[in-house]
């Protein structure tokens, strides 16, 4: 098994096997860590369902027939890079050239057929998991 020195701090650990330092990092990430190679902080972002996503859901929903794609930069959307961020509750998928659709499960979302955890869990613009209270569409305001 490969081994990795690790420093933290300025001490030296023993020696861990990668899968090792990778655990204690998945670990440690939810509250924020040091990375036990650079010392750099690492901590994993909460991104709640806010009304300004659901509004970009709705406006890439009606820019499409249901599960075409669609060039976001067509859409001029206000809020930037935000419709990125549904993809962590698996509500839009993106495709080739910068193009975006709405997932089955974005569809029932906006439907108001089923709920979503409220919060992401994200690190290196990686989702790592859902929690929170299950919402419906209708708890976060912004559609229509």
């Amino acid at each position: 098994m490969s081994k990795l020195k690790v420093f933290k701090g300025g001490r030296s650990h023993d020696d861990l096997s990668v899968s090792e330092a990778r655990e204690y990092m998945n670990e440690h990430l939810r509250d924020g860590t040091e990375c036990l190679v650079c010392g750099r902080a690492c901590k994993c972002h909460r991104r709640n369902m806010i009304p300004t996503l659901v509004e970009t859901l709705v406006i890439i929903d009606k820019a499409a027939v249901r599960g075409a794609w669609v060039n976001v930069a067509d859409l001029n959307l206000k809020n930037g890079g935000d419709y990125a961020k549904l993809r962590y509750w698996e509500l839009v998928e993106k495709g080739a050239d910068n193009r975006w659709r709405v997932t089955l499960r974005g569809h029932d979302f906006l439907d108001g057929k089923v709920t979503i955890p409220k919060t992401a869990l994200v690190y290196k613009n990686q989702s790592l998991g859902l929690e929170g209270d299950e919402i419906f569409v209708s708890d976060v305001g912004g559609g229509s």
